[in-house]
């Protein structure tokens, strides 16, 4: 059985796809990749926010996305460096007082809530957004 997905989210240049079964971020960064281009990464905090907003009942609230630590510093999952443009950190939106590195944990993942940014450890199982480029971009 496919878990449930839900309508995506069209930007201007990229759609995302909710998926609402949890998985590990390693987990999710697999389903992506099999289904779609990879796991979102985001160059505003908007569209996640409407993603997360048209997503309605039986959503956690929570979502892994593309960002990790990669034990020198924070790291999109997608490779092409291209894709994110210059300052990507300035829309960043950390929840206060993170990233925190959740307690000296040696990997970890970024989720999203209520539109701030959390560091997790990347075994926890989270519902997750992915980058879709269904429209040929």
């Amino acid at each position: 059985m496919s878990p449930a997905r839900r309508p995506g989210l069209c930007s201007c240049l990229r759609q995302y796809q909710l998926v609402d079964e949890p998985k590990t971020w390693g987990e999710a960064q697999q389903y992506c990749r099999e289904r779609f281009i990879d796991l979102a990464t985001v160059d505003n905090m908007e569209d996640v926010a409407q993603l997360i907003a048209a997503a309605g009942s039986g959503f956690s609230g929570k979502v892994w996305i593309g960002l990790y630590d990669n034990s020198s510093s924070w790291a999109w999952a997608m490779e092409d460096d291209g894709y994110y443009g210059k300052n990507n950190e300035l829309f960043l939106k950390w929840f206060p007082g993170e990233p925190n590195d959740a307690r000296n944990m040696e990997h970890l993942c970024t989720s999203v809530k209520n539109g701030f940014l959390r560091d997790e450890p990347c075994s926890k199982m989270n519902q997750l957004v992915c980058y879709d480029n269904s429209n040929g971009e």
